[in-house]
């Protein structure tokens, strides 16, 4: 009777044990899931923001620096910011959240050089500035 309930008990801790690791997994560095994201930032322009094409890519990046990163790419905007993604219909928002895996892979392909702020994970920067 004991002997089940130990093993028992150990399959439960270790279904725990999977489950959590599961959840916790990553994409491309950030993690899935929006549990726990907080709000979008603050986007604001006076005017539209500069936008510049990736070369041999169909993604713009955004040239200021506003606190975090900033692309368009198949008529929608998202932001990178904190770990967490947000889209958009305008570069004004409202932005709301989105697990990264909606996130299409050409923006993840953006060297870093053309990154802001480069998340965790990405390669070493090799391309320069364009």
């Amino acid at each position: 009777m004991k002997r089940t309930m130990l093993m028992s008990a150990m399959l439960l801790a270790l279904a725990v044990t999977l489950s959590a690791s599961a959840q916790a997994g990553t994409y491309f560095g950030f993690s899935i899931g929006v549990g726990g994201a907080p709000p979008p930032p603050r986007v604001v322009f006076r005017a539209q923001p500069r936008m510049v094409v990736v070369p041999q890519s169909s993604v713009t990046v955004i040239e200021e620096d506003p606190g975090y990163d900033m692309f368009q790419y198949g008529g929608f905007f998202y932001v990178s910011n904190g770990g967490f993604w947000y889209r958009a219909h305008s570069y004004n928002g409202p932005f709301r959240v989105i697990d990264v895996r909606r996130v299409p892979r050409p923006v993840f392909m953006v060297p870093q050089a053309r990154w802001h702020h480069p998340w965790r994970g990405m390669a070493p920067a090799r391309a320069r500035r364009y």
